[in-house]
């Protein structure tokens, strides 16, 4: 009887073992995928961010000069170019602390040299202003905005692409275990009883054979003496008991 509880707690260990084996499979490989999208994603996303801040704050000061030239008063707008200009520079130094894609860099360091040489010229410069001049380093801030911007995007679409082959990968992987687990849950199911119920078997066909070979027949108990052949009789079948088991 020993044996076989021990044997069923082994059964029932196997059994918690692979369930629980399961459960955490499946919870390692999808924080995985969390994980994954985190460090890929969102270093991308707040470069996207960034440029977007820095073109719409370029677009204030377009609309700011263009509001001063039709009043034949660029100079009158100073103060308020300045204020757009300092709000520029928020996104600019958080975005020179997120480099992550390979020539980024060089072009955030451009993005600051053509932002620099336009604050220059809005600011401090020593010659009158002329339009054309303006929109050369206009266009020039904008279009290094739009590199960092496009390179950005098309990163977070290639990164994304790689995410959901990592996706579809646990997937599979999640998939696979379950099926192993279940199949091996299954041969549990069909084999465990049958190996529990193998000593109880042997025991059986041991008693039986033991009953056909002798213990079969009537036993004749003297009066007076019931309890003595009793006991002599129980003794003499535990004893083959232990010989035949």
């Amino acid at each position: 009887m020993r044996k076989i509880k021990t044997k069923l707690m082994i059964g029932i260990g196997i059994i918690f073992i692979i369930s629980y084996s399961i459960m955490m499979v499946n919870m390692g490989t999808n924080q995985s995928i969390v994980k994954k999208s985190d460090s890929l994603l969102t270093s991308n996303y707040a470069s996207l961010k960034h440029t977007f801040q820095m073109l719409r704050l370029l677009n204030d000061v377009n609309v700011i000069v263009a509001k001063g030239l039709s009043e034949d008063s660029v100079a009158g707008q100073t103060l308020v170019i300045i204020e757009k200009l300092e709000d520029f520079e928020e996104p600019l130094k958080l975005q020179m602390n997120n480099i992550t894609e390979p020539g980024e860099l060089q072009l955030t360091n451009n993005l600051k040299k053509t932002f620099d040489a336009f604050r220059h010229y809005l600011v401090a410069r020593e010659q009158p202003f002329f339009w054309n001049d303006y929109d050369i380093h206009f266009q020039e801030v904008r279009n290094d905005i739009l590199e960092i911007y496009q390179m950005n995007a098309l990163s977070l679409e290639e990164k994304n692409d790689a995410i959901k082959n990592h996706a579809q990968h646990v997937l599979s992987l999640q998939k696979n275990v379950g099926i192993a687990g279940l199949a091996l849950l299954c041969i549990l199911l069909v084999f465990l009883p049958l190996y529990l119920l193998r000593p109880v078997d042997h025991l059986v066909l041991k008693l039986k054979d033991i009953y056909e070979k002798g213990f079969n027949k009537k036993v004749k108990l003297k009066k007076g003496h019931e309890m003595k052949q009793l006991e002599d009789i129980v003794e003499k079948i535990v004893a083959e008991l232990k010989r035949k088991v």
